[in-house]
């Protein structure tokens, strides 16, 4: 496989990661009326990644 194949593979791999938690964080905040930190702290979602799915999050509602 070249580079750029498996650059692609990452980068579609992380997409598919990122849509998945974020259905997984609305999800929880839904049906058990979490907040989003809570919803994130139960998925322990990374310190370093939770703006960006607060950013998703708010745009989609």
């Amino acid at each position: 496989m070249t580079r750029l194949g498996q650059m692609l593979i990452d980068e579609g791999i992380e997409k598919g990661v990122e849509l998945t938690q974020t259905e997984d964080i609305k999800n929880l905040m839904k049906n058990l009326k979490f907040t989003i930190d809570q919803a994130m702290n139960t998925l322990e979602v990374p310190e370093d990644k939770r703006e960006k799915y607060r950013q998703i999050i708010s745009s989609n509602n």
